[in-house]
């Protein structure tokens, strides 16, 4: 989950959990193909995604905003 979501950040775990738990329930619709899409995914995130996911999040808001980083905590 923490790779996934984004290691060193609190919401990375957060993020990491909820793909874990939401991505097997979009895919029931393929039982018997569900193994091999969500490992497809998961190597996905991790070869574009090395910081995960969280990095994504930043991109965005630094792209919306123009700001360098999100701060959740202060």
């Amino acid at each position: 989950m923490v790779v996934v979501g984004g290691a060193g950040r609190f919401e990375g775990a957060i993020l990491g959990a909820l793909i874990v738990a939401i991505l097997p329930e979009t895919l029931r619709f393929a039982q018997q193909y569900y193994p091999i899409i969500f490992a497809l995914a998961a190597i996905l995130i991790l070869v574009f995604m090395p910081k995960g996911c969280v990095s994504f999040v930043d991109w965005v808001y630094k792209k919306l905003t123009g700001k360098e980083e999100l701060q959740l905590t202060k």
